[in-house]
């Protein structure tokens, strides 16, 4: 029985990232998402507001790990640096989108 509960629990946990995986993917094949215009704006934040009792924050960065936009709006971000963070050497690295802790 605990077997067959872990292996729900795996399923669960996996469906999670993928599902997110399709709506970044979605996102970020987005014209207004790419040139970050009101419109990519509005589409993020919408995102956000459907599923903030599951997601912290969506946030874009520029091809060089740079902040452009958060939402909610986080203080002092936009610009931030944050190429280091290893999802965000990923999202450089294959040009996709990553889901962070």
């Amino acid at each position: 029985m605990q077997f067959v509960h872990a292996r729900q629990a795996a399923r669960d946990i996996e469906d999670f990232f993928n599902d997110w995986g399709r709506i970044l993917a979605a996102l970020s094949a987005s014209d207004h998402i790419a040139i970050m215009d009101s419109a990519g704006r509005e589409n993020m934040e919408l995102v956000y507001e459907l599923n903030k009792d599951k997601v912290r924050s969506i946030t874009r960065v520029d091809a060089e790990g740079r902040i452009i936009y958060a939402w909610p709006i986080i203080p002092g971000a936009i610009g931030s640096d944050i190429s280091k963070q290893k999802h965000v050497r990923e999202i450089l690295r294959s040009h996709k989108p990553v889901i962070s802790d």
